[in-house]
């Protein structure tokens, strides 16, 4: 007889846990293009590091060829962050490569090497002197020097074959002038302002030291009277120059009288009268060679000034014609003698009518004429409306400003009384008359008929 002892079957189960999700990059720094100040930085989908003692060795996470010496450092977990320690080299292509050689805090891995590439566009064009994209000069010299600020150290030779003068359309000289570089500076802090704060009020200031600024000349004599433009590339870069930038200019041409007018034109009845030349005359040259017939003397804001328009400061009378006449042998500011007519007719206007009067608070005396006293000319007829003040308005008129009475008036008008009195109308001579009012506080305003309606 066999016999079986009983046995219980046991079973256990073993769960292996997934293994996490490989480690991705998610964001890189630089883009494609970047400046010579550029940082270079990794950022991963979750933490490498968490603390000092545990830190990976970044030396053997990121690797640039060619290489760039700098503080290479994590950032904060996630990110590693290269600082160069000199500014990358303009024109060179850098191609950065993450290895997969290191984990994350969970274990976490790359699968692969991780690839990205920039490349460093060569120096910007800020800013120009005397041409620019806001400066457009009419009185060019022949050998002039341009001045370009960049924002760092460019090779010459890659700027004089992308940078050129085309003259215009109705320019005696067609096809491109080259130019020629003189040299190459740090901006100074006594260089002009246009230069000095290239780049814009928002620039990265860290970087001004590497700005630039190159002095450049046609390498032939730009022709006169010639309109051109100073083309330049965006960057000094002959792989990337970036979209052409063409500033306007023109050179100056044959020294003659251009215009004379009275005032800046319309109304015009004591002068001054303004003197337009076609290229720059200094002030003393003014005083010395221009008369004015009949004989006015005059004067000008500044002799040492150089300018081709000119403000004659004289007293004129009302109504009448000027010669303005220019001595053949002046010479402007490039030293051309004058050409063409030498004189010009300027007639002024009569007065503008008008009616004045003192605005604001007035007091007039309460013994005597009790008058206002209101200046006129070229008008016949003064109107005078007259609203006196109810004793529930005083203070509040009193108290605030006479611009802020608008709506006051409005309310106070319709009760207003008018009166006309008649003027002695001599024509552009100015009068005065009294205007009398009883005791009392009156708002008044004082019109004419001669006047212009308001728009």
């Amino acid at each position: 007889m066999v016999s079986f002892r009983a046995m219980a079957a046991v079973s256990i189960a073993l769960w292996v846990a997934d293994p996490p999700p490989s480690l991705r990059v998610i964001r890189t720094t630089p883009d494609a293009e970047a400046a010579p100040t550029t940082v270079i930085s990794v950022t991963f989908d979750r933490p490498v590091v968490g603390s000092l003692d545990r830190a990976v060795d970044p030396a053997t996470v990121l690797s640039i060829v060619p290489a760039v010496p700098g503080t290479l450092e994590w950032r904060d977990p996630v990110t590693l962050r290269l600082k160069p320690a000199a500014p990358l080299s303009a024109g060179v292509s850098y191609a950065v490569t993450v290895n997969p050689s290191f984990s994350s805090l969970d274990g976490a891995r790359l699968s692969e090497p991780y690839h990205f590439g920039f490349r460093v566009a060569g120096p910007r064009v800020l800013a120009g002197l005397p041409v620019a994209e806001d400066q457009s000069p009419r009185f060019v010299t022949p050998n002039e020097t341009f001045r370009l600020a960049l924002s760092s150290s460019a090779d010459l030779a890659a700027l004089v074959r992308l940078a050129y003068i085309e003259p215009g359309a109705t320019c005696p000289r067609r096809g491109v002038i080259r130019l020629t570089a003189l040299n190459q500076r740090a901006i100074s802090d006594s260089a002009p302002w246009q230069l000095r704060e290239a780049g814009g009020w928002d620039r990265d200031r860290s970087a001004d030291g590497l700005r630039r600024v190159v002095s450049l000349r046609p390498a032939e004599p730009l022709p006169l009277a010639c309109a051109a433009e100073l083309v330049t590339p965006t960057f000094v870069d002959p792989a990337s120059p970036g979209p052409l930038r063409r500033w306007g200019f023109a050179t100056y041409g044959a020294f003659a009288v251009d215009t004379s007018t009275c005032g800046g034109g319309g109304t015009c009845p004591t002068g001054p009268i303004q003197l337009r030349f076609t290229t720059p005359v200094r002030g003393a040259e003014i005083l010395r060679h221009v008369r004015v017939l009949p004989k006015v003397a005059f004067t000008v804001a500044d002799s040492n000034e150089v300018s081709e328009t000119w403000t004659l400061l004289a007293d004129l009378k009302p109504r009448t014609g000027y010669l303005v006449e220019v001595d053949p042998i002046l010479t402007d500011g490039f030293g051309q003698r004058l050409t063409g007519n030498t004189r010009r007719t300027v007639v002024t206007t009569g007065f503008s009518p008008s009616v004045s009067y003192p605005s604001g608070r007035l007091t007039i005396e309460r013994n005597g004429p009790r008058t206002l006293p209101v200046t006129y000319v070229n008008v016949d007829t003064i109107e005078v409306i007259q609203a006196a003040v109810p004793e529930s308005l005083e203070a509040k008129l009193l108290s605030r400003s006479w611009y802020a009475w608008n709506d006051d008036w409005t309310a106070l008008e319709p009760k207003a009384t008018r009166r006309k009195y008649p003027v002695t109308p001599t024509r552009d001579r100015h009068g005065v008359y009294g205007v009398p009012f009883p005791a009392g506080l009156y708002a008044v305003k004082i019109v004419s008929r001669a006047l212009p309606k308001p728009k």
